[in-house]
């Protein structure tokens, strides 16, 4: 069953295992809002360049994006 530790779990193991080592980050709430999770920008872009080019999730995730200006939070 889907919880906070199982999310954070699956999350951290999903980063570790596109190349990122465990003291590289810290990540506690699976939602990403919490001022508790940190990365280095870095390590984001290399996060970002590996979901970009797996085209089993890049269309996913292409497409959650907002686009700037119209939709989303960002709309206004």
């Amino acid at each position: 069953p889907a919880n906070l530790g199982s999310g954070v779990d699956a999350i951290q193991k999903w980063m570790t295992g596109h190349g990122l080592k465990p003291n590289d980050f810290v990540f506690l709430n699976p939602s990403g809002f919490s001022n508790e999770n940190r990365i280095r920008p870095k390590d984001l872009g290399l996060l970002l360049e590996k979901v970009r080019t797996d085209f089993s999730i890049a269309p996913e995730f292409s497409t959650s994006l907002p686009i700037s200006g119209s939709d989303g939070t960002i709309k206004r």
